[in-house]
């Protein structure tokens, strides 16, 4: 595969953040959920979906959407990097690692945006057609949404234990 089109490492570690850290085994309901939900939302949308066309606010924002993900892959690039350089953390291997995977899921979160807004361009150029366009889009659209809600209990995962580190770092001065 050309390397500047490669997205299999992207989705190798998106799906690496579904792992249980106890075990190291993929946690198989959140895959069900994060995957499963979706292509079933999408192939009822092909059988019984009514014919609609994609409008531009939905292209719109979709691509506000993958914006704001870059803006938050720049930040969580740049809080890794502060948080390297600060010695209190140093300790929270775990902060660290569950910084590391929000990374990789706004990366993904960034690339399943993109998609979801080239689907709905294409959609819009075949004409609003029934089935398995639109599935497409219904499929992504939903797959988007739960990668933002995993992206929001990730960060404030992060924030909980960014909160705890800097509790115990004062407490022992």
């Amino acid at each position: 595969m050309l390397e500047s089109i490669d997205i299999r490492k992207p989705v190798t570690k998106h799906i690496q953040g579904f792992e249980n850290p106890t075990t190291g085994k993929l946690r198989k309901g959140d895959l069900c959920l994060h995957y499963g939900l979706p292509l079933i939302l999408g192939a009822l949308w092909a059988l019984w979906g009514p014919n609609t066309a994609a409008h531009g606010n939905l292209v719109q924002g979709l691509a506000i959407l993958t914006g704001l993900f870059i803006g938050l892959l720049v930040y969580v690039f740049q809080l890794r990097l502060d948080i390297d350089e600060k010695v209190e953390h140093q300790r929270s291997t775990r902060l660290i690692g569950l910084i590391d995977v929000l990374f990789w899921n706004t990366v993904y979160a960034t690339l399943v945006g993109g998609l979801a807004t080239v689907a709905v361009l294409v959609v819009d150029l075949l004409g609003g057609v029934r089935g398995t366009p639109m599935a497409v889009v219904i499929a992504l659209g939903a797959h988007l949404v739960l990668t933002t809600l995993l992206l929001v209990r990730r960060a404030s995962s992060a924030y909980s234990l960014l909160v705890k580190d800097k509790r115990r770092a004062l407490g022992s001065r």
